[in-house]
């Protein structure tokens, strides 16, 4: 994959994506954690909408980086989703435990280049979330492991009335949805990969809250 024809497309789908979905939300991007000009990043986040996908571009164009995004394998072979994904460098995570996405998001690591993970794999049910967040794979904890380097774990709130859960598309409101995010920088992680994962989806869920008490405030 040729970094720079992959960045080009990353930023283009963000600036696309913001001018899209900002008639549907009001998309709120926090300030840039200084940890990013390391290179070497997982930026990991909840999953509670498709839409979740598209703000994951939107977000990290705001940041100014161009990560390796895991997908679901699936997602590649749907019409213009599938080309976009192909498109910014995406990295197709199979369902036989995705050892081979592992290892490539491995290497772009150790080539100090970020990495962007949904670690529950899936939608998640509200009932299914109690404290923000649902079960995750082993994925998360194996990739900060092994790669050492630090995470910066995103909560967002509102993606799921952006576009609801089992809808084919967004759904417009009189008034925008405001999609508030919140991270937190988690670095020397230690332990084994469930403890890590473990770690890891424990303050994804309190940055979910975070956003949720911010956004209710509002």
């Amino acid at each position: 994959m040729n970094v720079q024809v992959h960045a080009k497309g990353y930023r283009r789908a963000g600036r696309w994506g913001k001018a899209f979905f900002g008639l549907f939300a009001i998309i709120e991007i926090p300030d840039r954690p200084k940890i990013m000009d390391q290179g070497a990043v997982i930026v990991a986040a909840n999953h509670r909408s498709f839409f979740d996908l598209f703000l994951a571009y939107i977000l990290m164009v705001g940041w100014g980086v161009t990560p390796r995004m895991m997908v679901r394998g699936s997602y590649f072979e749907l019409p213009i989703l599938g080309w976009i994904l192909k498109a910014t460098g995406c990295i197709p995570v199979d369902k036989g435990g995705g050892k081979d996405a592992i290892d490539q998001a491995l290497i772009e690591l150790n080539a100090n280049r970020p990495v962007a993970i949904m670690p529950e794999g899936r939608l998640v049910k509200s009932a299914d979330r109690p404290t923000g967040v649902g079960s995750a794979r082993d994925g998360i904890g194996i990739l900060a492991v092994k790669s050492g380097a630090p995470v910066v774990v995103v909560g967002v709130t509102g993606s799921e009335r952006v576009w609801p859960m089992g809808k084919p598309v967004p759904l417009p409101r009189l008034k925008r949805t405001k999609l508030v995010s919140r991270y937190r920088v988690l670095t020397e992680l230690s332990g084994s990969a469930t403890e890590v994962k473990d770690v890891i989806m424990e303050n994804m869920g309190g940055a979910v809250r975070d956003a949720e008490a911010f956004a209710i405030g509002q």
